[in-house]
């Protein structure tokens, strides 16, 4: 999966130029209708082209844990559209505000 060079930094399998180091990242993923983020799971992140590989085990349980519950509910619900109000115009044969002379 990821190659280790001499001095034990890890070339990034991506770019094949930069330097994977280990992070806490936040994990995001769709479950059907709904994004789950998930802050502080273990990643390798690229120094240069910021390519990420998460640790195996910690989305394993991640989606373990959604599967066991099933999807998340979605409770993003549209507005429903508003309808512009118009200003009254005048019509023939009504008075209008003027001042009298």
């Amino acid at each position: 999966m990821l190659r280790a060079i001499a001095n034990d930094q890890v070339i990034c399998p991506y770019c094949h130029l930069g330097h994977m180091r280990a992070q806490m990242v936040v994990y995001t993923r769709q479950f059907g209708e709904t994004l789950v983020n998930v802050p502080n799971t273990p990643a390798w992140e690229c120094d240069v082209c910021h390519h990420r590989q998460f640790d195996p085990a910690s989305v394993q349980r991640v989606e373990m844990l959604v599967g066991q519950a099933g999807p998340p509910p979605n409770r993003y619900r549209p507005m429903p559209e508003r309808k512009s109000i118009a200003t009254k115009t005048p019509t023939k044969g009504t008075k209008t505000n003027s001042k009298a002379k």
